[in-house]
């Protein structure tokens, strides 16, 4: 079984990555997070190692996720760009099946999705893993269904569609899903609505730094912790000024929630084909506050797998009730961060992510066997079953749970998948 694994900055989707990583060049971005826009800022604008964040969180779960399917006896196709195959040493040391990509064009990003088609052809499965920025990930799986679905029903892709993944890759319209059907969420407004009665009404919501109340303003698409800046309440009402100002020439794009008290989680989920969920265990996130130009944001640097934290019945509904009420659509990873206050163990459900992310890194290491492989054999047979049927086209809701073979152990990982303490048996 040939499988396509995509990662959209190794690829070299984001520009002046092969540049940054071999010789330290900055590359085009915006704001605190990449774009794949027309307009760009200049390259001397942004630091080389946001760039290169970018690059080690998308090189590690493409090395975690290639290498596991390889390890297993798939036949793992993997497109690099042009100057990064000594970057990616690990994936090339383990005999995968390379296609190295040169742009076509100037327009980088679709001088990639084109070389993703083409590959995605050869393949019997395609997993693709890009960021929410700027629509991204929409674009990526949009024009892979163009190639794939249309001209190569053998290929399936192993990624949320549809209503789903833009519901989950845009942090307002996600709000307004769980609003609707009364998940437990951030208060969420747009930044050009905020006003005296809003911030009031949230602020005892809101973790106190420095005796002062304080919230989160945040891009609705970005990914990771890009792109946040905490602020608090003089600081909002002049961040939300200047937007009612631009709002006109250009609307902000941008919503406000409180910074939440209690410990960061995230749970990640593997939905089959036929809508059964696989459910993994918790990961504790580590989250620091960090200073940027613009004030202070706040930096994701990894997590702790706790295999003592399982999903409990209770979370799960929870989590199958955002599942829903995002869906039709969800269909391969998802995960979810979440927020804990202790005592009382309240739940607090912050976002999804419509996609792989690097507590897969974790996950995998900390697995007694081969989590990667285990999953497309549940997808595998799950797709078998449909076709039988003749319901592939027809994924309808959540239906059942399905578990896993093996057990998990600790596991420590940063953000880069480094595997800092792993305790396996």
């Amino acid at each position: 079984m040939k499988i396509g694994v995509f990662e959209w900055v190794c690829s070299g989707g984001v520009d002046g990555v092969v540049e940054n990583v071999n010789n330290g060049q900055q590359a085009c971005c915006s704001g605190d997070h990449f774009t794949a826009s027309s307009s760009r800022r200049s390259s001397n604008e942004v630091e080389h190692n946001e760039l290169h964040k970018l690059f080690r969180e998308g090189r590690a779960m493409l090395e975690t996720v290639s290498l596991g399917l390889s390890s297993a006896g798939f036949d793992v196709i993997v497109p690099i760009a042009q100057g990064l195959q000594e970057s990616i040493g690990a994936v090339a040391a383990n005999s995968l099946s390379l296609r190295v990509l040169s742009p076509e064009s100037s327009d980088i990003q679709q001088s990639v999705l084109n070389h993703w088609g083409l590959i995605a052809r050869d393949c019997d499965l395609v997993v693709a893993i890009a960021p929410e920025c700027d629509q991204i990930l929409q674009h990526c799986i949009a024009s892979l269904q163009s190639d794939v679905g249309q001209q190569n029903v053998r290929a399936l892709l192993c990624n949320c569609t549809g209503r789903f993944l833009r519901y989950a890759s845009c942090k307002w319209l996600t709000a307004q899903a769980f609003k609707t059907v009364g998940i437990r969420h951030p208060p969420t407004q747009r930044l050009d609505a905020v006003d005296c009665e809003w911030i009031e009404s949230t602020r005892a919501c809101c973790r106190i730094l420095d005796g002062s109340a304080r919230w989160l303003i945040k891009p609705f698409d970005g990914a990771d912790c890009d792109g946040i800046r905490l602020c608090d309440a003089n600081e909002l009402l002049a961040a939300t000024a200047k937007a009612l100002e631009q709002r006109e020439a250009s609307p902000a794009n941008i919503i406000v929630q409180p910074y939440l008290s209690g410990q960061s989680f995230s749970c990640s989920a593997f939905v089959s084909p036929s809508g059964s969920v696989t459910w993994l265990p918790l990961t504790e996130q580590r989250i620091e506050l960090v200073e940027h130009v613009r004030g202070f944001g706040l930096k994701y640097c990894g997590g702790e797998v706790l295999p003592s934290a399982p999903v409990d019945p209770s979370l799960a509904n929870v989590l199958e009730g955002a599942l829903k009420a995002c869906s039709p659509g969800a269909a391969g990873m998802v995960g979810f961060d979440l927020v804990c206050e202790d005592p009382g163990r309240e739940w607090t459900l912050v976002e999804i992510n419509p996609r792989f992310t690097t507590s897969i890194v974790g996950l995998q290491a900390a697995y007694s066997g081969n989590l990667l492989a285990e999953l497309i054999e549940i997808w595998q047979v799950q797709e078998s079953r449909l076709r039988s049927a003749g319901k592939l086209s027809s994924q309808i809701g959540l239906r059942s749970q399905i578990e896993l073979r093996g057990t998990f152990d600790s596991c420590s990982f940063s953000a880069a998948g480094d595997i800092t303490n792993r305790l396996c048996p």
